[in-house]
């Protein structure tokens, strides 16, 4: 089971190879340690009531 965490976007960048398009980010989850395995997120975004995207 996965948990829900909040982080900063540190930067995001084109993947030149990934078809369809997508993007690499850099994300800021404070500080832990994962004894060297990756880690994978899921980025959620929602629209406020005017229509603009929060991500």
């Amino acid at each position: 089971m996965g948990t829900l965490r909040v982080g900063t976007i540190r930067s995001c960048r084109l993947n030149d190879d990934a078809r369809p398009p997508a993007y690499v980010l850099e994300i800021v989850l404070g500080p832990r340690m994962i004894a060297g395995v990756r880690s994978d997120v899921l980025v959620l975004g929602t629209a406020t009531e005017d229509g603009s995207l929060v991500h």
